[in-house]
């Protein structure tokens, strides 16, 4: 069955979103129609040495940018079945932006 087949027959599934960057996964809450509008937030770990310098914080976070680039999404569905289904994804490379 095509999770859109059933959005299309008025089927009800739960649909939300993953990003990941840094080796860290974040996940939006469940909604019921795929409309997925919510603000993520990602912990960049910075050392106490460097949190008052903001020339050092600003080279550190220039840093931490340039080298992990990728961010990838996938907006999943919960159709019922074992797995959830992968409606799709999309890399942003932030060092392009």
């Amino acid at each position: 069955m095509n999770v859109f087949d059933a959005f299309d027959d008025g089927g009800e599934y739960s649909v939300f979103a993953t990003a990941e960057w840094a080796s860290q996964v974040k996940k939006t809450r469940m909604v019921r129609k795929p409309n997925v509008t919510e603000t993520l937030y990602f912990n960049i770990p910075i050392e106490e040495s460097i949190k008052n310098d903001p020339g050092k914080l600003t080279d550190f976070l220039n840093e931490e940018l340039e080298t992990k680039t990728e961010v990838i999404f996938n907006v999943w569905a919960d159709t019922g079945k074992v797995n959830y289904e992968n409606l799709g994804s999309a890399k942003v490379c932030l060092n392009i932006l």
